[in-house]
């Protein structure tokens, strides 16, 4: 959020379409900086990542299993890779949290 307008807008569209079908959005701050290193940035990869591949888990009909697989989604959509969170899945990986 704050990068762009269109991706801004789509998302609020997002969340208001998710709330009002009876979801429970929480929202978050991401840490600001270039300095990730901390402890509490540590936490929320590894809950970020368990949390994921648990959501996927559950979700047996997605072509969509794990982060991974993610990953490998954004990369073959081009509206996905333009706009995912590539970065931080690909650490998620990389780290192995």
């Amino acid at each position: 959020m704050g990068f762009s307008d269109k991706v801004d807008t789509l998302m609020n569209q997002t969340v208001a379409y998710l709330k009002a079908n009876g979801a429970e959005v929480v929202e978050i701050e991401f840490p600001k900086g270039l300095n990730y290193e901390d402890a509490s940035f540590q936490v929320l990869l590894y809950e970020f990542k368990d949390g994921l591949n648990n959501y996927f888990a559950g979700h047996s009909g997605s072509s969509v299993k794990n982060i991974k697989d993610l990953i490998q989604f954004n990369k073959s959509d081009s509206v996905e890779l333009r706009y995912s969170i590539r970065i931080l899945l690909d650490r998620l990986i990389r780290k192995e949290i």
